[in-house]
């Protein structure tokens, strides 16, 4: 192939595109957004081609806004080669298809379908390793020796960003006094940290805290937490108090202050310490961080919503309603998937966990999940956690290696090939 390839990631939350070579996608938008329905229907679910007439949207929307009205392309866009991720456990007739609508719908001259986890675990120079991917609505678990998945070892779990979403909205709800359920709320406590915000019922809350919104507070503030739930539950309960003590006494004064006609400035002053101001900011702030919405206003979001959104990870059914979240914890899949390798190859595979998805970039996970990991397993056994620069981006870039390798060239699926074989040409060269 003469042009260097068109990589594509496609995420349930995001697709990247960009070329093979760059370090970073030169576009990255959301695929479920609902301009690219079609009716109903979204383009994907849990990892997979929900519809491919929605999908076909995506993917052209990628070509069109992300490289050729960019102007990066020297030759049309059908003279250059594609690559596309696919998750481990994508089924045999859902490759054929992408295979079928490249080749078919865009004339594409070549064609590859890689493994998702593969090329995560590219992304850092390595061909062994336990993937830990934490998508959008599942995080995946693949083990992988020297470049070889096991799919049998392979398994997944319905939770993944979208539920720590949901998880962080209705907590914040929750601190808003908007939900029935009292978990974390205190009639009692007469304070209102974002009151200014003037939110009274559920329409104006979703108004303010779009899906984005909660996306963005999740990826800047969350946090996962390296005690056990109902330690660091009990040290925030604390902190919150202290905050809310310190938060509620200077708002009673600064009501008080209000109601005072000429009030000189050196009594305000003598009202209100410097050495106690600097105080109560301190522990304010080990409870409460701040949070600048799109239109400029400003929130304080509480350690408790913070922390707690994320052990859903970790601990489902404690977090999540239903049935179908009477699941394991992340670590507990991570744990049996390395259990059907075989001895030697469980014990490189636990010092070689990798993680890889945006949820990762939450401070503290990759420490807990190796925390987690640890007490499932015997203590002479080494488990190590190693996270990508960008885990966001890893396998995407990962891609981005691969494919611009000289060594790679001979991989591509050729339009030739697939008008002689048909779709099923693509598992020969594809794992």
């Amino acid at each position: 192939m003469s042009n260097k390839a068109i990589v594509i990631d496609n995420g349930t939350y995001q697709t990247r595109i960009g070329f093979a070579g760059e370090d970073t996608p030169t576009d990255i938008y959301l695929t479920n957004n609902k301009v690219f329905y079609n009716g109903e229907n979204p383009p994907m679910k849990k990892g997979l081609i929900n519809d491919f007439e929605a999908m076909d949207k995506v993917w052209r929307y990628g070509f069109n806004e992300g490289i050729i009205k960019n102007g990066l392309l020297d030759t049309p866009i059908q003279e250059y080669p594609v690559i596309l991720s696919e998750t481990t456990l994508a089924p045999k007739f859902h490759t054929e298809r992408i295979t079928q609508h490249l080749f078919e719908q865009y004339e594409v001259p070549g064609l590859y379908i890689a493994n998702q986890a593969l090329l995560s675990l590219y992304s850092l120079g390595k061909t062994t390793g336990l993937i830990c991917d934490v998508g959008f609505e599942q995080t995946r678990i693949t083990p992988i020796y020297e470049g070889i998945a096991f799919t049998h070892a392979s398994d997944f779990i319905n939770i993944g960003g979208k539920h720590i979403n949901e998880c962080l909205k209705l907590n914040l709800m929750k601190s808003f006094n908007l939900s029935d359920d009292d978990m974390m709320v205190d009639e009692n406590n007469n304070l209102k940290v974002n009151n200014h915000l003037n939110i009274t019922n559920q329409e104006e809350f979703n108004k303010i805290f779009t899906n984005d919104v909660i996306e963005q507070i999740k990826l800047k503030l969350c946090f996962v937490t390296n005690y056990e739930y109902s330690k660091q539950m009990k040290i925030s309960l604390d902190s919150k108090q202290k905050a809310e003590e310190i938060l509620l006494q200077q708002q009673q004064e600064q009501g008080t202050d209000n109601n005072l006609e000429n009030n000189s400035q050196e009594q305000q002053l003598q009202s209100t310490p410097k050495k106690k101001v600097t105080k109560s900011t301190k522990q304010t702030n080990s409870y409460y961080k701040e949070y600048t919405l799109p239109d400029g206003r400003k929130i304080n979001i509480g350690q408790i919503e913070r922390f707690s959104s994320s052990e859903i990870l970790f601990n489902p059914s404690l977090h999540l309603k239903g049935k179908e979240y009477q699941l394991p914890g992340i670590h507990y899949l991570l744990n049996e998937c390395a259990n059907l390798c075989d001895f030697d190859t469980k014990k490189e595979m636990l010092q070689n966990i990798i993680v890889s998805g945006s949820t990762c970039l939450l401070n503290g996970f990759s420490k807990r999940l190796k925390i987690e990991v640890k007490e499932l397993v015997t203590a002479s056994t080494n488990v190590d956690v190693h996270e990508p620069k960008d885990p966001s981006n890893s396998v995407w870039y990962g891609a981005s290696i691969l494919s611009s390798l000289s060594s790679f060239q001979t991989m591509w699926i050729k339009k030739v090939e697939y008008n002689e074989y048909g779709p099923q040409i693509i598992h020969r060269r594809t794992y």
